[in-house]
């Protein structure tokens, strides 16, 4: 309630219909004069914050302590007293991610330096391999046709270092024989690799910033679609129980994924920590995993043996579906970060 003045008319200003009470019984708007003061304004603001805050902390007492719980009541209907899944993925997962960037970001900036170092040892190998091949090949010159062995030294002559850009990359492919070039997919891979090079030289910093921002904005997104592929193969596991409906998955999900990100969220802190950061991360770690098992075992009430099982197998299927994603995640945030 809003606490303003109930308006004499009865009729409804959001959609026109014929009042009973204070509420509008087909929108639900209620039936209050539309101007108001700031004083008003402002308490209904800290009204909505503390409500917010009141379901907030009490779901979240349920989420931590109560596996499954939650999805249990929201299955049975009972979702007033609690904030709404969606609501609480998104806010959990917003402040994670926020905090995730900040983190990922200054280690970034720390890392620059040795990035830089091991860029130029590796190179050096590369110059001494180089070196080698051509020594070879010119001890074989005499058994070889001098117009191919001259192609392939003068390729590897410009090939002394790693291509600094595509352009460059292109000239060295074009300086050697057919059969020696790259085939197709080779190719594609190394003038990326090219192309990031070059981009990555003149702008080294920028460019781990880049690579680390695309990474971690494209995660929410992979998540996503994560989720409904991951609440399939719970549909699969659990295909029999006939009360479980496709959402009912996915809101189990949802509130897993809430436990995950709070987990990760206190593991980055616990790296902060001068002594005990391995041990408080692999507690946490092996905290969300065996709370996995227990919100299983409330919310699909299957006996512990059969939990068990389809427990693993679930971890198994859900570990590969995620690593994939990961992994495309990974190479176009690379790929892309030149673009």
């Amino acid at each position: 309630m809003s606490h303003l003045h109930e308006r004499k008319e009865k009729v409804c200003l959001n959609c026109g219909a014929n009042l009973i009470g204070r509420y509008c019984q087909d929108c639900g708007q209620e039936n209050v004069e539309p101007k108001e003061s700031l004083g008003h304004l402002i308490t209904h603001f800290f009204n909505d914050v503390t409500h917010f805050d009141g379901k907030f902390f009490s779901s979240m007492k349920y989420l931590l302590l109560k596996p499954g719980f939650l999805t249990e009541e929201y299955a049975k209907g009972r979702r007033a007293a609690y904030l709404n899944p969606i609501r609480m993925y998104l806010f959990i997962s917003a402040m994670f991610f926020l905090v995730l960037m900040t983190f990922f970001v200054d280690r970034a900036e720390h890392t620059v330096t040795t990035t830089k170092t091991t860029t130029h040892r590796d190179t050096t190998a590369l110059r001494k391999g180089i070196s080698a091949m051509r020594h070879t090949l010119d001890s074989l010159a005499v058994e070889q046709d001098s117009t191919e062995t001259a192609a392939i030294d003068s390729a590897l002559v410009k090939a002394d270092a790693e291509p600094k850009n595509v352009h460059e990359y292109d000239s060295m492919q074009a300086a050697l024989p057919k059969a020696k070039r790259d085939n197709f997919i080779d190719r594609y891979f190394n003038r990326r690799a090219a192309a990031l090079h070059s981009w990555g030289t003149e702008h080294s910093k920028e460019a781990q910033h880049r690579m680390t921002e695309k990474f971690f904005h494209s995660m929410p997104y992979m998540l996503f679609i994560s989720l409904p592929l991951i609440a399939l193969l719970l549909k699969l596991l659990y295909v029999r129980r006939k009360q479980f409906y496709y959402v009912s998955h996915i809101i189990f999900l949802l509130h897993y994924y809430c436990i995950i990100f709070i987990a990760f969220f206190l593991m980055l802190f616990a790296q902060r920590l001068p002594y005990g950061a391995v041990i408080a991360t692999s507690l946490l770690f092996i905290g969300y995993i065996v709370y996995l098992y227990f919100a299983m075992l409330r919310f699909y009430k299957q006996g512990w043996f059969k939990t068990f099982v389809k427990y693993f197998i679930f971890v198994f299927l859900a570990g590969f579906v995620v690593s994939i994603l990961t992994l495309l995640l990974a190479l176009n945030s690379i790929f892309n970060a030149v673009a």
